[in-house]
C-alpha cells in the first residue's frame, strides 16, 4: 500500500512582493462614454416596450381587418 508522502520541510513565501496594477480604462470605453448613443443604437438596445408592442399588434390587427373587409367587398362586387 502506498502511504501519503510527508510534506517538504522547505516552504516558499511571496514575502509581500505583490505588484499593484493600476486599472486603466480602454479607449473604446472612454469614447463610448463621452458620446451619447445614436438613435439607431438606442432603438437596437432599448428592448421591447409593453405598450409599444401592444400598439403595434393593435395596428396590425386593424390593417388585417381592413384588408379582409376590402377584399370581401371586392369579392361581392365581382359576383
Amino acid at each position: 500500500m502506498s502511504t501519503p508522502s510527508a510534506r517538504s520541510a522547505t516552504t516558499t513565501t511571496t514575502g509581500g512582493n505583490k505588484t499593484s496594477k493600476k486599472h486603466t480604462s480602454s479607449v473604446m470605453l472612454n469614447t463610448y462614454l463621452s458620446t451619447p448613443p445614436a438613435i439607431t443604437e438606442q432603438l437596437a438596445f432599448s428592448g421591447p416596450q409593453k405598450r409599444a408592442a401592444k400598439k403595434i399588434v393593435a395596428e396590425r390587427r386593424k390593417k388585417a381587418a381592413d384588408y379582409i373587409s376590402n377584399w370581401e367587398a371586392e369579392w361581392e362586387q365581382k359576383k
